[in-house]
């Protein structure tokens, strides 16, 4: 039998992992989602206009109705937004885009802060560029001197910032921003990731500049199905980053669904960000009575911390284990060496955060 080819595979591929969310749980808990659906009038009114799409024809390329909608919403022309299937996309568009190596240098750079959203790193290595982890500190806070002294040392072409930041929860500062701003040459992005900053008390300062591009997604604030993904550049860099997206990256059923979302579904889609923002200061209180060490959280979800010197004595594989198998609820453990003893909690309903705290009273 002949062999596949697989010595023609990028060196950094082969030694990656693919990436596989466990089998889903009665209550989920580990993936960021909205615990809510959309309600039964608007999901009437989004099908009934989904029978005016043209099932036969290809999407729209240009996406321009989803593009206009989003610089209405936030601003700017929409020549400067590049849409893609969910901020993964919006990544890997970057990385091909921007991966061009640096005279002196071996391969093209790619920074973040540590721990982050796992798909930086995974992007990074399957483009074949070079991921710089700089660690954040012990309150998950940037030290500014640190990261400025890695940006000069290893001129990246991309910095991610997801802000709220995922695992942590936290919010960087504006003066952390700037820090890292400052620090930047003009041939330098910095990417700020707002896949959750539908659920910060505190907004971003926007700032209009060549060097910064501002990410946004639909998949955490209940539209996670279809996958919709967006950046706001420069419309210099947008085109650019435009001529390395497929033509028909974004389904006609994402686009139509996304566009009303930001239109006849804003309110509904407020209301639910304001349950889990009311509902994750409970948790806060709930988790923190327990025992659980809680980090502040910006986000929809919760790290917390048990095992030895927590208060909680039991390890984080254990109670993530036994909520599984036990209790059919699926919350997050992490391999980093950072996180052991830690798990990441979505924000669910009143009800499931209650059959949460019910299930941990008892293995506790």
């Amino acid at each position: 039998m002949s062999k596949p080819p697989l010595g023609l595979c990028h060196e950094t591929l082969l030694e990656l992992k693919s990436y596989r969310p466990k089998q889903t749980t009665k209550i989920k808990l580990d993936a960021n989602e909205s615990p809510f659906d959309l309600g039964a009038g608007i999901k009437s009114q989004i099908l009934g206009s989904l029978s005016n799409v043209d099932f036969h024809r290809y999407p729209d390329p240009q996406a321009l109705e989803l593009r206009e909608r989003l610089a209405d919403t936030f601003g700017g022309s929409f020549e400067e937004y590049v849409v893609g299937c969910g901020s993964d996309e919006i990544i890997a568009l970057l990385m091909l885009t921007l991966g061009r190596t640096r005279s002196g240098l071996s391969q093209a750079a790619v920074m973040y802060p540590t721990p982050t959203f796992v798909m930086y790193r995974h992007s990074a290595q399957a483009h074949g560029l070079l991921p710089i982890e700089v660690p954040l500190l012990d309150d998950w806070s940037v030290e500014p001197d640190g990261f400025v002294s890695a940006i000069r040392r290893h001129r990246p072409n991309l910095i991610f910032l997801a802000s709220p930041n995922n695992p942590t929860g936290r919010k960087f500062s504006e003066a952390e921003l700037d820090a890292i701003l400052s620090a930047t040459d003009e041939d330098m992005l910095v990417v700020i990731d707002e896949a959750y900053g539908a659920f910060a008390e505190r907004k971003h300062i926007y700032r209009e500049s060549a060097r910064i591009g501002w990410m946004g997604t639909l998949s955490k604030v209940g539209l996670a199905a279809i996958r919709v993904g967006w950046i706001r550049l420069n419309r210099n860099l947008a085109n650019e980053v435009d001529k390395a997206r497929q033509p028909f990256n974004l389904n006609s059923l994402s686009q139509k669904v996304a566009s009303l979302a930001l239109g006849i579904c804003r309110d509904e889609l407020m209301s639910q960000i304001t349950s889990v923002v009311e509902e994750r200061g409970r948790m806060t209180h709930e988790l923190s009575s327990l025992g659980f060490s809680v980090f502040p959280s910006e986000a929809n979800f919760l790290l917390v911390r048990c095992g030895i010197g927590t208060g909680v004595d039991l390890d984080a594989r254990t109670i993530e284990a036994s909520l599984r198998k036990e209790f059919g609820i699926g919350v997050r453990v992490f391999n980093e060496s950072r996180l052991q003893k830690d798990l990441r909690i979505t924000v669910g309903t009143s009800t499931e955060n209650d059959q949460l705290l019910s299930a941990l009273q008892s293995i506790l």
